[in-house]
């Protein structure tokens, strides 16, 4: 079942990758942090969504697939540093309030992922906040 995901190249390559940006994004109840802060999300984000076979990710996608998600506010970032310009599941941009999930979207000129693509994102991406 999680063999079947569509995914999405980078349409934009740029330089070397070898910098890891970003954290990876964590869940405490409903409420939404960077992985190792002690905050909540506040803010608009980008975000990119990874395969991952660890057991103990965070996230699964609406298809009950393991996903690990990057985040960052930083701006001179783009989705391809993110992901260190490997192929992602979905890409886009995401904004929290308190750490609550306010909107998602796939906007990403990098990746360019279809929009009827999005239960690969994170089932706590709820789709009623999608748009």
């Amino acid at each position: 079942m999680c063999g079947h995901h569509k995914m999405f190249s980078n349409n934009k390559p740029y330089g070397s990758y070898d910098q890891l940006y970003g954290h990876e994004l964590a869940l405490t109840g409903d409420r939404f942090k960077e992985e190792g802060s002690t905050g909540y999300c506040e803010g608009v984000y980008i975000f990119v969504v990874l395969p991952t076979s660890n057991p103990f990710a965070y996230f699964t996608d609406h298809m009950g697939c393991a996903v690990k998600v990057r985040i960052t506010k930083d701006r001179t970032v783009k989705h391809d540093a993110l992901a260190r310009g490997r192929d992602v599941r979905f890409a886009g941009t995401v904004e929290f309030k308190s750490g609550l999930l306010i909107r998602w979207c796939n906007g990403s000129g990098h990746y360019l992922p279809d929009a009827n693509c999005c239960d690969q994102a994170p089932k706590a991406f709820t789709f009623n906040k999608y748009g």
